[in-house]
């Protein structure tokens, strides 16, 4: 789906290659990109969200139900990848957006 044609759902594997709408929506605007990854190292995939007007991290409760735990405002046309950008064991955020490009660090989110 196009990134202006709607949003992002949430769907879950029965873990044979059959997936079911969760019901759970990835914020309620449009999404631009996503990144995925275990951010907080609890052992679950979490997501970073680019909408239109603010970006989010989402946390997995390792049940596959999503929360916000931060808004990363400011950050205009934010293009995140996560990757341990500085060899500490967590996930960082690279930040490609007009203008200067930058890191996020990522100081352990504890679960």
């Amino acid at each position: 789906m196009s990134p202006d044609h709607g949003f992002n759902h949430v769907w879950l594997s029965d873990g044979n290659a059959n997936f079911k709408d969760s019901g759970q929506l990835f914020d309620t605007q449009t999404s631009i990109s996503i990144a995925s990854g275990d951010i907080d190292q609890d052992g679950h995939t979490d997501v970073l969200v680019r909408n239109k007007r603010v970006s989010a991290i989402w946390r997995n409760d390792g049940k596959g139900v999503f929360c916000i735990v931060v808004h990363l405002r400011g950050l205009d046309s934010l293009h995140g990848a996560l990757a341990d950008l500085d060899g500490d064991g967590d996930l960082d955020i690279f930040v490609a957006r007009i203008g200067p490009n930058g890191v996020l660090l990522n100081d352990s989110i504890q679960h």
